[in-house]
């Protein structure tokens, strides 16, 4: 199994195996381009097929789905395998053969995958 730590401060990327979800870590403060809605870090990931959708999620709280993401652009960043791990801030993600299933400091958060994207 593979494990990725991205550092806290700085911004990072990755893909799930299949290229069909891709997930952006933004860091608390944001970067030169991106302000996140509460100021701390955020996690944002966008799967392609076979419907468009992204889920946003913070620190704290409820993961937010959104079905019309008017900026659709996916996937760049570090490819990783099925069974791969990946660590950002507050937020842990495991990789699978589908996609990806994220969690935050309060284990809240989304699986994201072909055949479904759903919170918890």
């Amino acid at each position: 199994m593979d494990a990725t730590t991205a550092p806290t401060n700085a911004p990072a990327e990755f893909e799930a195996a299949g290229g069909n979800v891709g997930c952006d870590y933004v860091p608390a403060g944001g970067t030169d381009t991106y302000t996140t809605p509460d100021g701390g870090p955020q996690l944002i990931c966008d799967r392609v097929e076979p419907v468009y959708v992204r889920f946003t999620l913070s620190a704290r709280g409820a993961a937010t789905k959104i079905d019309h993401v008017g900026d659709a652009s996916c996937c760049s960043g570090d490819m990783l395998t099925a069974g791969a791990h990946w660590t950002g801030g507050p937020f842990a993600c495991q990789v699978t053969e589908d996609g990806v299933a994220c969690t935050n400091a309060e284990r809240r958060g989304f699986t994201l995958s072909r055949t479904g994207a759903t919170a918890n």
